[in-house]
């Protein structure tokens, strides 16, 4: 698992940043809400994007290790999202896997900005029958970085919620936040000011990021 670092010494400044990262989800997911929503299968789970059909394309890839979406935007070419889930279960404890029908299931979704590319992981039971299946607990939710760069993730919060507040449950809510730190102060000859970022008492640049969709068990 990626190891952020604590590099904002005020804990009172980390929870008003953290405020603001959901607070971001939270917008986001508001505007989502009002865009139509292709549910789109991965592996075992499926993913709800609140991208239109008739301004993106989904494209869907597929190997022996994952499943793989990405979301195109169509006047540009441009990939505007990416989520995925592994094939291979992940290895847990036996105590937490007691009943056949069983099995992990670990789905991700990247949030992408520049030179940053960061990856948001869950991982799951999943229990299935015949061609009956649900989600009946969470294992893990964690960041992990994708791109290379100097630069890493601080002040990291990530959760996989039931949309029904209990387990077992056909759909999750998976959220998180984190701030971005670097050194550079530029990408591309361009100040990262423009991008969004902040400088930091000890002259590292920061930015707070946000990424969450709803992912389910079947149709």
């Amino acid at each position: 698992m990626f190891k952020s670092k604590k590099a904002l010494p005020a804990v009172l400044m980390s929870f008003v940043v953290f405020l603001a990262c959901f607070s971001g989800i939270l917008g986001e997911q508001a505007k989502a809400s009002e865009a139509p929503t292709q549910h789109v299968q991965l592996n075992t789970l499926y993913v709800d994007l609140p991208y239109s059909s008739d301004k993106y394309d989904i494209q869907r890839s597929e190997n022996a290790k994952e499943v793989e979406i990405n979301v195109v935007e169509k006047e540009s070419g441009n990939v505007v999202y990416t989520a995925g889930e592994l094939k291979e279960s992940k290895t847990i404890k036996p105590q937490d896997i007691t009943t056949n029908g069983y099995e992990t299931r670990t789905v991700y979704q990247d949030y992408k900005d520049g030179f940053v590319t960061a990856r948001l992981y869950s991982v799951m039971s999943v229990y299935s029958s015949g061609s009956f299946g649900e989600i009946s607990n969470v294992l893990e939710t964690y960041w992990a970085p994708v791109s290379d760069g100097s630069w890493t993730l601080v002040d990291t919060h990530a959760r996989t919620i039931s949309t029904t507040g209990n387990f077992p449950t056909q759909k999750v809510q998976i959220t998180g936040t984190a701030v971005v730190d670097t050194p550079q102060t530029e990408s591309g000859g361009v100040s990262l000011g423009v991008f969004g970022y902040t400088v930091g008492t000890d002259g590292h640049m920061r930015k707070p990021i946000s990424q969450g969709f709803l992912f389910s068990y079947g149709r």
